[in-house]
């Protein structure tokens, strides 16, 4: 994407976006969302709202994936669990050095 947009120095792409027509020929679905009390928390983490809210969320998407006949996926928690067993984005420390920024451990100094 720093090529593609010709990022100068000191940028970074942080968000993307798809944009484009909906096919109106067709009804689409919407897939339901993580409630919003399971990770906006004020002042305090509550871990239990945490759990519970993905719970739910596991028991929401798996109706909704097998009411439009994705009755082969994965529970949610398996399937972010799988994502996030691995370093997803090897490559993004040297390329925010390469673009100009620097890292340095507080700890060291």
């Amino acid at each position: 994407m720093i090529e593609l947009l010709n990022l100068p120095v000191n940028t970074f792409p942080l968000v993307g976006s798809t944009i484009g027509v909906p096919d109106s020929s067709a009804p689409s679905a919407v897939k339901p969302r993580v409630s919003l009390e399971s990770f906006a928390m004020f002042e305090k983490y509550d871990a239990e709202k945490v759990a519970q809210g993905a719970k739910q969320y596991d028991v929401e998407l798996r109706e909704w994936w097998d009411a439009i006949g994705m009755d082969d996926m994965p529970s949610y928690a398996a399937s972010t669990g799988q994502f996030y067993s691995q370093i997803y984005f090897p490559t993004v420390g040297k390329t925010l050095e390469k673009q100009g920024f620097k890292f340095q451990d507080e700890l060291a100094n």
